[in-house]
């Protein structure tokens, strides 16, 4: 007895039924269309343009095969927004299938992007951000430098390698105008330090206006003490 139910074991873990087959071959061969298609509108697209996304019509994932030939008709020049084009399936029998798939094109922007991973609650330090260009397919996604986000506390946690959008950060607070701060310059290899008074509040990061004996001088906010002077990259 214990033999039989064995072999019903084995053979139920075995059994992939016809109807599972089919409908992942139809989903593997409609994935395997959308990328020849996509990629084919990544090589003709202009600089400065993306594909955010690609949906072919189901009558050209029809009997396909791995010999067709995949090729783009244009109604007009590549642009940023949402269009149709034509899609012509080249079949190995030299007969050509048509059909229509809507893309939607957005514009490339350098975004922060988080270098570890951070999780929620923590404090942005340096390092931990960078900057990349990828293509802005959300109006909040974060397009500052990453020195400017030092300090703010992660709301929503992101992993290595995703995109922060405003709402994943809360923004520290402004340093308060009348902060005394440290005034460095940078010329060449010399360093000049003295003290100074920030003129109005600023974010660090930012650009900030410092008094300094009497004199009114614009650097940015490296540190919440530190304002820096000419030679900033």
């Amino acid at each position: 007895m214990r033999a039989f139910f064995t072999v019903l074991f084995v053979l139920g873990v075995a059994t992939v039924s016809p109807a599972n087959a089919k409908s992942r071959s139809k989903q593997d061969t409609a994935t395997s269309l959308d990328r020849q298609v996509m990629a084919e509108v990544k090589r003709m697209l202009p600089e400065g343009l993306a594909v955010a996304s690609v949906s072919v019509p189901d009558t050209l994932q029809r009997r396909r095969s791995s010999k067709d030939v995949v090729s783009l008709r244009w109604r007009q020049p590549p642009r940023k927004g949402r269009t149709i084009v034509q899609v012509l399936v080249h079949k190995h029998s030299g007969r050509i299938k048509k059909g229509w798939a809507r893309i939607e094109l957005v514009e490339l922007g350098k975004v922060v992007v988080a270098a570890v991973d951070l999780e929620a609650g923590t404090t942005i330090e340096a390092g931990q951000l960078r900057v990349e260009e990828r293509a802005r397919t959300e109006a909040s996604l974060l397009q500052v430098e990453p020195t400017y986000l030092l300090g703010a506390r992660v709301v929503l946690a992101r992993r290595a390698g995703e995109a922060l959008r405003d709402s994943d950060v809360s923004m520290p607070m402004p340093i308060a105008r009348g902060t005394e701060v440290r005034v460095v310059v940078r010329r060449g290899g010399a360093v000049v330090a003295t003290s100074g008074v920030l003129e109005t509040k600023a974010m660090v990061g930012s650009p900030a206006r410092v008094r300094v004996s009497g004199k009114l001088l614009a650097g940015k906010l490296t540190r919440s003490d530190l304002v820096e002077l000419g030679g900033i990259r």
